[in-house]
Parts: structure tokens; sequence; C-alpha cells
């Protein structure tokens, strides 16, 4: 457990955050705005939001 103060303890490992957010389809999303980030030289929060 990570501590953070006296109110907040966050587990090492979120097992519900993991099913939820690291499918093969997020990685998918996330390499093609890199790629699209370099071809327009945008911020990538910019062809995220796009």
């Amino acid at each position: 457990m990570l501590q953070i103060s006296n109110l907040v303890v966050i587990p090492e490992r979120d097992d519900f955050a993991h099913q939820l957010y690291y499918q093969d389809s997020d990685f998918q999303v996330v390499d093609r705005v890199v790629e699209l980030v370099q071809q327009r030289g945008a911020a990538s929060a910019q062809i995220a939001l796009a």
C-alpha cells in the first residue's frame, strides 16, 4: 500500500482499474494518437480530444 496522507491509502496494484483500462484496444488507440502527433506536430492531448 502507498500512503499519500493520513486519509488516503492507495493499493500498489488496482486490479479493478487494470480490468477496465489495460485492454489491447487501449494500447491501439494510444499508438494511433502517437502516430498522429508525430505526423501533425500537435500535442497528444489535442489529438486525443479531436
